[in-house]
């Protein structure tokens, strides 16, 4: 059974007020969280793997335990992930998660 993680980037538009929030939403088949990004930053992430040293740093420091889950399996399990709809192996996200 596959249970592929995700890191996308999302823009919410809350109706009554059009205000828009950014924000990072990382998931799998068990477990979603997200990361307001509006927090930390004003635009979004261009690089890939930047974006994933961000989430790994912001768990790291803020807890986020959906989050955590979801990046501990994709650790525990040496597993690759998609990314901004890029699907990055094992290998090519090993030293980020190894930087953290």
């Amino acid at each position: 059974m596959s249970n592929k993680a995700y890191i996308q980037q999302v823009t919410t538009t809350t109706h009554k007020t059009k205000q828009t929030t950014k924000s990072v939403s990382v998931f799998d088949d068990y477990d979603q969280g997200s990361i307001c990004l509006d927090d930390h930053r004003d635009t979004f992430f261009e690089d890939d793997m930047e974006l994933l040293l961000f989430v790994l740093e912001t768990v790291k420091t803020v807890g986020l335990e959906d989050v955590n889950d979801v990046l501990d399996s994709v650790y525990g399990n040496k597993k690759g992930m998609v990314i901004e709809d890029t699907w990055y192996d094992w290998d090519q996200i090993e030293p980020v998660f190894e930087k953290v």
